[in-house]
């Protein structure tokens, strides 16, 4: 905690960014154990785009023992983001549909994975996920992979809507924002898209992708 107030300090203070930066690396390789500490370090390194020591804590931090499930969501969020998705598969192996006790957040990522390799067991995270009535991160995903994993593929308008939705239950999931950027820009409206997908570059600076479709939608 100290070297990160460290690093806030310095840069308050002016301190040579590089400076800074060796703050909040070095107190990326200590072990936190704290999982505020944690969230606010990785905002810190992602604003400073130190993305290879920000991966590494995170990574380190979701492959503790009892590790706090948001972390892990995180990690495999990123890694997913990063074409690492088979890295981070064993790690979704507990989140079982047949669990009603099962992470939402975690059910949803490995919905996210394994849709396109075994439509069954993602139907089944679908169905599993959409009993949840009470539970909003539940339903977002349900309805985020329902827009983007329909078997009979749904109206554009209809996969906008129930991406949109799952975009107001879940604020602070970059996947869905750039899912409904990809569905606005399949309807023509590049002005939203391109709101959407700058709010996902937003949410996870270190993903590639909504730079990337922000930058060919302007060329086109």
């Amino acid at each position: 905690r100290f070297l990160m107030l460290r690093g806030v300090a310095g840069l308050a203070a002016g301190e040579p960014t590089e400076q800074s930066q060796r703050w909040f690396i070095q107190a990326s390789t200590r072990p936190t154990n704290d999982v505020d500490l944690t969230v606010h370090l990785l905002s810190a390194l992602d604003r400073l785009r130190l993305f290879d020591a920000a991966d590494a804590m995170l990574g380190r931090e979701a492959k503790t023992p009892n590790a706090d499930p948001g972390l892990v969501a995180r990690w495999i969020e990123r890694s997913w983001q990063a074409g690492h998705e088979n890295d981070v598969l064993p790690l979704l192996v507990a989140a079982e549909p047949s669990d009603v006790h099962a992470d939402a957040n975690l059910l949803g990522l490995r919905g996210l994975i394994v849709y396109p390799r075994d439509r069954t067991m993602g139907d089944s995270i679908v169905a599993a996920l959409a009993k949840r009535v009470d539970d909003n991160n539940a339903i977002g995903w349900a309805n985020l992979l329902k827009a983007k994993f329909a078997l009979s593929p749904l109206a554009i308008k209809d996969s906008t809507g129930l991406c949109a939705d799952a975009v107001s239950r879940l604020p602070n999931n970059s996947i869905a924002r750039f899912f409904l950027g990809d569905f606005h820009e399949e309807m023509g409206e590049r002005d939203l898209a391109l709101i959407d997908w700058q709010q996902a570059a937003l949410l996870t600076p270190s993903w590639q992708d909504p730079y990337l479709k922000m930058g060919q939608s302007l060329l086109d």
